[in-house]
């Protein structure tokens, strides 16, 4: 039988772990992207970029999405938490169907 609290301790050490590196990402790509190759021109400020943001919510497997910006990329970051939050139910359902032990229904043990 697998020990679920060591499970439990290194899923949360890996998640911890994952979010320093994360966060020290940029920290990272910003030297290695400076100082700009011969040739290559400086950015200039009326250089125009786009981004979007969009997230999804989960309160009792029930999706509460989000997202903003330009163009198709706020609906594909929805349309991306969508999926993913139903592959957490999934997976949630999944999870409970077969390691919870059913109940024993009858009279004799």
């Amino acid at each position: 039988m697998v020990d679920y609290i060591r499970l439990g301790f290194a899923l949360i050490f890996l998640g911890i772990a994952l979010a320093f590196i994360a966060a020290l990402l940029p920290a990272i790509a910003i030297p290695l992207t400076w100082p700009l190759q011969p040739g290559e021109a400086m950015p200039t400020p009326t250089t125009r970029t786009g981004g979007g943001v969009g997230g999804c919510i989960l309160l009792f497997f029930v999706p509460i999405c989000f997202g903003y910006g330009v163009g198709h990329l706020p609906i594909t970051l929805v349309i991306v938490s969508l999926i993913l939050a139903a592959v957490v139910a999934l997976i949630a359902y999944f999870t409970l169907r077969y390691l919870v032990p059913k109940p024993r229904i009858g009279g004799s043990p």
